[in-house]
Formats: structure tokens, sequence, C-alpha cells
């Protein structure tokens, strides 16, 4: 292993948008000592604008952008592997190597790994794919630390690589892997403020699979069957870079938009827009976390989500301090926020009780592992 004189870390982040993973790792990264010198690879240097670090932008050959599976997705990512190594012969070298979101996402680090072992600490931030790929890119880190949702794929996917393959046979991983929790600063929430005003908050990226769709749908509904008007929507989206698969059409959205729903991109004043909103609705599937569901009941949101089996569906109580809905149903939706809207008083014992739970989420409680792991 290369022996590197100065403290220096590297951070790869080939995800072309923001989202959750890199919300994260800015908050990781705030707890660590201020002497270890970070350099981040990114296809998104706006994100990290304004943060203490050497940012580094990756370059993606246009054909190779979207690919995600096959030869292409192993040539994107042996292109990104060699940007890697000329970066680490330019900097002097790097003590500690991190992938953000997952194997595959992250696939560029296991080819790095062949040719220049050094410690590579893996988070695991969702699901991981069924596949021999996913678990070679497991076993090649030092340590795995996984979302407690993203568990047994992340096993699963090991398993699959060491009992399929020669090389899985000869090189069983040994890495340790560690569950963990997202968390937030409590510091950074605008805590909501009790008005007769109803606000209704969807905030997520426009990938399909965040169903924005059902929230627009049960509008309608709540409009047409339950005669409702006096209320608004704050949709805050985050828009994937053009050519991302997977994503809903906006356009087509904003043709057909009720007169109550307001459109966001990445407000700046997000924390504004959700202090000033008394519900917060999750229409995701199967959502491995949901930084944003977290994010709403320290604002002392009422928290509506899908009775799905996900993170927060086990973990908080329907009528207590959240509510709950058939999952991918507008009309069940609509039900579910005509009761908190007919019932204020209900919707504010629901969004103090949820504040309550929000406290167990500290982050430097919560990610302390993870920043032991990267100190040195």
């Amino acid at each position: 292993m290369e022996v590197v004189s100065k403290k220096r870390m590297l951070v790869f982040d080939p995800v072309a948008y923001f989202g959750g993973s890199k919300q994260v790792a800015k908050r990781l990264l705030a707890q660590l000592p201020r002497d270890i010198e970070v350099w981040v690879t990114t296809n998104d240097v706006a994100t990290w604008q304004g943060e203490a670090v050497h940012c580094y932008q990756l370059s993606t050959p246009s054909w190779l952008r979207d690919k995600k599976y096959g030869i292409p997705f192993y040539l994107k990512h042996m292109c990104y592997a060699l940007q890697l190594m000329r970066l680490n012969k330019e900097a002097g070298g790097f003590e500690r190597i991190v992938g953000l979101s997952g194997p595959t996402v992250d696939f560029a680090l296991a080819i790095l790994q062949c040719c220049k072992q050094s410690n590579l600490v893996q988070l695991v931030q969702g699901p991981v794919p069924n596949s021999r790929s996913a678990g070679f890119g497991l076993s090649r880190a030092t340590r795995i630390f996984s979302l407690t949702s993203a568990l047994p794929t992340v096993k699963l996917a090991i398993t699959r690589f060491v009992n399929s393959t020669i090389v899985g046979k000869k090189a069983v991983p040994t890495s340790a892997i560690e569950e963990f929790t997202n968390a937030i600063e409590r510091s950074d929430i605008k805590v909501h403020q009790r008005s007769k005003k109803v606000e209704i908050l969807w905030s997520a990226s426009l990938v399909k699979w965040k169903r924005l769709d059902v929230l627009l749908e049960a509008i309608k509904v709540l409009r047409t069957t339950y005669r409702l008007t006096e209320f608004s929507v704050n949709v805050c989206y985050i828009k994937p870079p053009a050519g991302e698969p997977k994503c809903i059409d906006l356009e087509a959205i904003k043709a057909h938009l009720p007169d109550n729903v307001r459109l966001f991109e990445q407000p700046d004043n997000l924390a504004e827009l959700r202090a000033r909103s008394s519900i917060f609705v999750s229409t995701a599937e199967q959502e491995p976390f949901g930084l944003a569901i977290l994010e709403a009941l320290a604002a002392k949101l009422a928290v509506v989500l899908p009775r799905d089996g996900a993170y927060w569906d086990k973990t908080l109580v329907d009528g207590k301090n959240c509510a709950k809905y058939q999952p991918l149903s507008p009309l069940a939706l609509a039900q579910c926020l005509a009761r908190l809207i007919h019932n204020p008083k209900g919707c504010h014992r629901i969004a103090i009780k949820g504040r309550l739970k929000s406290k167990h989420y500290r982050a430097t409680q919560c990610y302390s592992q993870i920043t032991k792991a990267l100190s040195f």
C-alpha cells in the first residue's frame, strides 16, 4: 500500500445531480478533523462549491453517460478509474477513499482497488442489485457502512459473488459490514409555527419511483370529491440532467397543474417553505431511508407516508406520529389528507409527536462510527 505523508481523502461522487446521498456526505465531512485534506471527484461540481474541499471535475463521454448495464457500464467506470489513478498521482496519494452511494454507482473504485490497494470505505445508501458486479464491488471495500434497509441486499450480493465465481471463492470478503442510520443537524431545521392556513409540502427528485403523479392525482380528488380548495401545495423538486432515464415529464405536469400547486426547482429557501407548511407528503416507492421525511418530522410537520414496509413505515405509528395510506393510491392519499385538513388539532398532535421522534437522529451520534473510520 502506498505511503501518504499528508492526510488526504478522496471522495467519489459520479452522480450528476444533488440528492440525499450528497447531503449525508456533506454532514459526514463536516465532522472530520480539520487537518484532513478532502478531494472530491464529481460530475456535479455545483453541489460542492463553497465546501472546504478540492473539487475535480470528472469527464464522462456523452455516449456512456447514462449507461448502467453491460459493456458500456464497465467502459464508463474504466474511464473513471483512469481519471482517479491520474488524480492519485497528481495529489500525492490518498490514505482513504470513500464511495458515497453503493457498489455499482461507485464501481470505478473497485477497479481502482485492483490496480492500487487503498483503505476503501463504501457507503450504501440504497438497495444493492443482486448481481456479481455489485458483490465484487463490495468485496473490494475495507469497510462497508449500509443503511439498515439496504443491509439484506448487501449480504445477498456478496453471497452471490462468493458462491458464483472462482475469483469469489478465492477472495471471500472479510470487510466489516456495519449498519448506520441517516441523521440531521437540528440547528439547520426551521420549525413550523402553527397557523390556520394549510400548506402541503412534497420534496424529492423527479425520478419516476418518487411518484409525484400520486400526489397530483390525490389533489384533484381533494378538490372534486371532497370539495376542499382552501389549501396549497408546494412541490420542491430536483430535476436530473437531460438524458437521465426513468424521469417524469415535467412539461406534461405543468400543462395540467391545479392552480393551488406551485413548483419550485431546488429552491434556496426550502427551509422556509418547509417551515411554512403544516403537512409533508411522501409518495416514493420503498424509500430506502427518506431524509426529507426526517427533516419534515424535525420541522414539526405532520408526515403522511405510504404503508409499504419501508423504513419510516416500520418506525412511525399511524395516528400517533404520522398518518399512513395505501401505497400508490391517490384515493387513499386524498382520504388521509382530508382527515388531517378537517382535524387541525389532530394534525398538530401528530406533528408534535413526530418532532419528538426526530430527536433520536442526531448527526454526531448516528455518523460517529463512519467518522471514526474516515479519520486517521
